[in-house]
């Protein structure tokens, strides 16, 4: 038996939605890699130690009081996150799905230094020992980013939409 018209327009509403919803999320996935990698390319890298003795590596000198019987000095690397590249490393892609509508959100996010992010990307006043000291700029690297990947994302659903 054919379907009757209004099933046919039904059916055809219910899969250009379907479609349509398709390509957005494919778009986002695809939005959300490029993200990624861009961020991963600007984001700063500590310039410690100084130029003049860097090794590449972080380390603490701990100077005992007793010599002879335990050296001067013993050099030891300091933890991984002390250490030049380890805010660079820690970008990671992550996307949430919500139980009560269904709607999923695509984020960029740095799983090793989060606060750092956050005092890095935007302007923060400097207080020491209780006095206003003035304001640290952020360098807004990431709000350039994320910019870029919103309009990007705006054309391409104006071409899903509009079919161009």
């Amino acid at each position: 038996m054919a379907k009757s018209i209004t099933e046919q327009i039904f059916d055809g509403i219910v899969s250009y939605n379907n479609n349509t919803v398709q390509a957005a999320a494919a778009a986002a996935r695809r939005i959300q890699r490029e993200m990624l990698a861009e961020v991963t390319a600007v984001s700063p890298v500590r310039k410690y130690p100084t130029p003049e003795h860097d090794t590449g590596v972080v380390k603490e000198i701990t100077v005992h009081r007793n010599p002879p019987a335990v050296p001067k000095a013993v050099h030891t690397e300091k933890a991984a996150y002390y250490q030049p590249g380890y805010f660079k490393a820690g970008w990671a892609s992550k996307t949430n799905t919500y139980k009560d509508s269904g709607a999923k959100r695509y984020f960029v996010y740095n799983k090793n230094m989060p606060t750092v992010t956050h005092l890095l990307n935007f302007d923060h006043v400097l207080v020491t020992h209780g006095a206003l000291r003035g304001v640290v700029h952020g360098s807004r690297f990431l709000d350039d980013v994320q910019e870029k990947a919103m309009n990007e994302f705006e054309n391409e659903l104006s071409r899903i939409y509009h079919k161009e």
